[in-house]
């Protein structure tokens, strides 16, 4: 059956080697942050330099998670603002 959990961790609990594997990487941007500055001052394209900076920044700050929304969600919120569009305003 899809969905049924039989094993393995609790949901929501976080995987410890991909948790531990972040701290480790953290860690060594924290501690050659001034080598990397010095190195990442070395590029010269703009482009590339922004590259590296994001990806680096992607072992530190989670990405936000896509947000789904549904017609029935934005229609159902318009016609709440419809009811009552002064609490609404501000």
């Amino acid at each position: 059956m899809k969905g049924l959990k039989t094993g393995g961790r609790e949901l929501g609990t976080p995987n410890k080697l991909t948790q531990d594997s972040k701290m480790l990487i953290k860690q060594a941007l924290e501690n050659n942050y001034e080598k990397f500055l010095s190195q990442m001052d070395l590029i010269d394209n703009p482009g590339e330099y922004c590259n590296i900076y994001l990806k680096a920044l992607s072992f530190v700050i989670p990405k936000p998670k896509q947000l789904d929304v549904s017609i029935e969600d934005v229609t159902l919120k318009k016609q709440v603002a419809d009811l009552f569009p002064a609490e609404l305003d501000g």
